[in-house]
């Protein structure tokens, strides 16, 4: 009982300071996410004296209620992360997904492709050869993309329903996907003692089989049955509960993020396959609406918790490193993705570019594995966060500056198709 003001207290300045600057930041034409995250670092790094704004907002680890308080923030924004992505699968139509998945793949090999050689070679030029541990975790942090910061960038553009924003969303699901198994292969080849390549493969034929069925199921499967259910049983009530539809979409939501988290998929992943597995039904359930108001609640503590990561003193120590690998991981994206999409439009391409540039919290999430295990020096780990940090920023500002705030009307039908009105 002693802890809850704290707690309440903290989360208060942190949405006040989060929402306050993401205010600024609409009000300079750049995404909210940008000011929340700033609001972050603020909070982490702000000291006068004997006095630091995180020990009083009660965000400081070395006491019992600052521990409290940081975990009840990371859990806040790790639901406000899948509730945003629920809410980017229903503007989603599964069918236009599909539509260019043949372009999104192609995106997502280059671009994984081309970032993850360019980190690896980077940290082997500075380490040498034996730093090889070091360089895999340092490629595979580039190779991933964050599909919550792309999507919620896209929300705040009005991309959504562009061709570029299938191609990214696309692109970014099979990034999840070839980052999980790529992660797992690195950290069993650095492993001191694994069971060898025939077990090896068997943990990525077992991750990648469990990611093409989960994928299929809800793209292609799931929503056919849903929608024999729903015209099935018209108007006619089955449940006395109220807002039975928002209920079931929550249960839908987090079941679908708990389920793929089972397979070591990203919970943003099953999120966001759910909600495009009911996206027909959104209006007709006035799901859109609800889940914005669960947004504005919980999304910005975790892009305000993004922030808290960075240490400016640390970065001052690392700005050299941490920079190379921010603009690898910018040039990574834009040297592979825009190739394949310049069907789109010049312009455009350059969009899927930077819309698949930001890697969030999914890099951190490299970094803080690999540090773990010790296999990456603490200068390398705060460089991959910065990194992650920086290209989360970056991402929006480059949209922004290629036209995102007007996007144009496009009527693109991929090589080998013909309009159908879908």
């Amino acid at each position: 009982m002693e802890i809850f003001l704290p707690l309440l207290g903290a989360l208060f300045f942190v949405y006040l300071l989060g929402r306050g600057l993401g205010e600024v930041a609409l009000r300079v034409r750049l995404p909210a996410l940008v000011g929340e995250i700033i609001a972050g670092i603020v909070i982490a790094n702000l000291t006068w004296g004997s006095f630091r704004l995180e020990s009083w907002i009660g965000l400081s680890p070395a006491t019992a209620s600052g521990t409290v308080n940081l975990d009840a923030l990371s859990g806040l924004g790790e639901i406000g992360v899948v509730f945003l992505a629920f809410a980017v699968g229903l503007e989603i139509v599964p069918s236009v997904v599909r539509k260019f998945a043949r372009i999104a793949g192609t995106a997502a090999v280059w671009g994984t492709t081309i970032s993850f050689l360019a980190g690896f070679a980077l940290v082997l030029g500075i380490e040498g050869l034996a730093a090889w541990p070091a360089a895999l975790f340092a490629g595979t942090a580039l190779v991933v993309a964050s599909l919550t910061v792309t999507t919620r960038l896209l929300r705040e553009h009005g991309l959504l329903a562009t061709d570029e924003a299938h191609v990214i969303i696309g692109a970014s699901l099979i990034e999840d996907v070839v980052g999980a198994a790529l992660l797992t292969v690195v950290l069993a080849l650095t492993a001191e003692t694994h069971h060898g390549p025939i077990d090896l493969v068997y943990q990525v034929a077992i991750i990648v089989g469990g990611a093409l069925a989960f994928v299929g199921f809800f793209l292609f499967l799931l929503p056919k049955w849903i929608r024999r259910q729903v015209q099935n049983r018209g108007s006619r009530p089955r449940f006395v509960t109220r807002n039975a539809a928002f209920v079931l979409a929550l249960l839908f939501c987090l079941g679908a993020s708990a389920l793929a988290e089972s397979v070591q998929l990203a919970s943003i992943l099953g999120a966001v396959l759910a909600g495009m597995a009911i996206s027909e039904f959104r209006d007709q359930f006035d799901l859109r609406s609800q889940f914005e108001a669960l947004n504005t609640l919980f999304v910005p503590f975790f892009f305000v918790g993004i922030g808290l990561l960075v240490s400016v003193n640390d970065l001052l120590e690392v700005w050299p490193l941490a920079s190379a690998l921010t603009a690898l991981a910018v040039l990574g994206k834009f040297a592979g993705a825009p190739a394949e999409a310049r069907h789109l439009g010049r312009r455009a391409a350059l969009r899927v570019g930077a819309g698949l540039t930001p890697r969030g919290e999914v890099g951190i999430v490299v970094a803080l594995t690999a540090f773990a295990t010790g296999l990456i020096s603490g200068d390398l780990y705060t460089a991959i966060v910065v990194m992650s940090i920086a290209t989360s920023v970056l991402g929006p500002i480059l949209l922004h500056r290629l036209g995102a705030d007007r996007p144009p009307t496009t009527e693109f039908e991929p090589p080998g198709t013909e309009a159908t009105g879908a």
